[in-house]
């Protein structure tokens, strides 16, 4: 990770590239393209109050990079990314920064007019929240695969009708399509699972993942809002009022309690023997609480699916003993009916041969449908892929904490998002579709007829539509 860089110029600050540098250590690079100032005298400029977090420090340290290279200070902005490039050099105190070059007191107060230490502490919690959204769906499927739940919770007919809010529909559709094609949902007993943690995923993610999600916009506009010594801000006279901020902090902080108390809860519905989630009320900490949290959540899961496979393999040894034995016994029977085909005549001989030759290959096809369909675990495509790409990271349970405040194209969270979207185009089973033709439907064709058009108009009034009575 601390290989990673960064380039950051006088554009566009995104939530990313902060947690990049400031959480995995990624090294900055400035935008050639900035003109430079020059200046003479040193400088100390006076910021908002420090953080004892050495993240936060970091992250503080890129938003002054960021307005430095906006204000075209390049002198300064090296010096800043120097800091940051050198991990030991981080200063421990952001109270003060001492810069190589004076700036104007309009420079100062373009700087300094927010809450940089807030925005820092902002910044990294949506970035940690947003990266942790599909972690926690995905988590929370293979958990439902261990516990054989039952899946009508997460079904379209129930969410689009009953909880029509964009995040739980999101949510449950993620819940699908990672246990399209599973064999263990559905197969528990009535009521194995009948608990709020286990079916209802989707209420309780969803309204988690769409506050996140505005307050990942609302950060993303105040890192690159306006200056405030601009030409508008002194006619208005007002300064920068820090609750936007602290509004999309508070909001993040639910949603990681939320996330984090729901992998805690379907943790001990798997093992009675796990822990409470620790309390905290620092954003960043939950962040790598929750993590940690969906980390151990997945534990028992893979143990489960390594048994299963160990199981299967005992099973087909098993299976292959018989076979040899049988093969055995069939070659002496075999051995026997030669001697007796030696003394028939060549045409009844010929006739006796071609029927075994059939028999053998439709025996063969019932064995390898066997094998195709048994051989194998049966779990859902989309833990599938989450197994194989966890178990190729070797230590998977510290790669998955790490995966926190990671929203690089190369994360684990975007691996999913991509997962969800190549499972939604191709890999989720359709519904059947009605016959064509004039004839009148039949009551079980018109109530699926009814599902349809109800799921259809619900998808159009997500999307604004408007329904005309014809």
């Amino acid at each position: 990770m601390a290989s990673a860089r960064v380039t950051i110029g006088a554009g566009r600050l995104s939530v990313v590239d902060v947690c990049s540098v400031a959480a995995l250590d990624a090294s900055v690079a400035l935008d050639a393209s900035v003109e430079t100032l020059s200046a003479s005298s040193a400088f100390t400029l006076q910021l908002s109050a420090s953080s004892s977090s050495l993240v936060v420090r970091r992250a503080v340290l890129v938003l002054v990079l960021h307005r430095l290279l906006r204000l075209h200070s390049l002198q300064n902005a090296e010096h800043v990314a120097t800091l940051l490039n050198q991990p030991d050099r981080t200063p421990a105190d952001v109270t003060t920064l001492d810069l190589p070059v004076a700036l104007s007191p309009a420079d100062q107060t373009a700087i300094t007019n927010s809450p940089l230490v807030l925005l820092a502490e902002t910044t990294l919690a949506v970035g940690g929240a947003r990266a942790l959204l599909p972690v926690a769906d995905a988590v929370s499927a293979v958990t439902c695969e261990t516990l054989r739940a039952d899946s009508a919770a997460f079904e379209a007919e129930f969410v689009d009708s009953a909880r029509p809010h964009r995040g739980i529909v999101t949510s449950a559709q993620n819940l699908r399509l990672m246990l399209d094609g599973s064999k263990y949902i559905n197969s528990q007993k009535e009521g194995a699972t009948d608990v709020a943690a286990v079916l209802c995923i989707p209420q309780y993610h969803g309204p988690a993942r769409d506050a996140v999600l505005v307050a990942y916009k609302a950060v993303e506009a105040e890192i690159n809002s306006a200056a405030g010594d601009s030409a508008a801000a002194k006619r208005a006279g007002a300064g920068i009022h820090p609750q936007a901020l602290k509004t999309a902090l508070s909001a993040t902080t639910e949603a990681l309690h939320v996330l984090l108390q729901g992998s805690v809860d379907r943790l001990q519905v798997v093992d009675s023997k796990a822990t409470d989630a620790p309390k905290s009320k620092d954003a960043i900490e939950l962040v790598k609480a929750t993590a940690s949290a969906l980390s151990r959540e997945l534990v028992p899961s893979f143990k489960f699916f390594e048994e299963e496979e160990e199981q299967l393999k005992t099973r087909q040894a098993q299976k292959n003993a018989k076979a040899q034995e049988a093969a055995a016994k069939a070659a002496a029977a075999a051995a026997k009916e030669d001697e007796k085909l030696a003394a028939m005549p060549e045409a009844q001989r010929n006739k006796i041969l071609e029927k075994r030759r059939k028999k053998l290959e439709k025996q063969k096809e019932k064995e390898s449908a066997k094998k195709s369909g048994k051989d194998e675990l049966k779990i859902g495509l989309g833990s599938q892929a989450l197994r194989q790409y966890l178990m190729g990271l070797g230590d998977w349970q510290v790669g998955l904490e790490k995966s926190a405040f990671d929203l690089r194209t190369s994360s684990f969270s975007q691996f999913l998002d991509e997962l969800f979207v190549r499972l939604g185009s191709g890999g989720a089973r359709r519904k059947p579709k009605i016959a064509k033709g004039s004839q009148d439907f039949l009551p079980h064709q018109m109530a699926l007829r009814e599902k349809i058009f109800n799921k259809i108009r619900m998808v159009f009034k997500r999307h604004a539509g408007v329904e005309i009575e014809t």
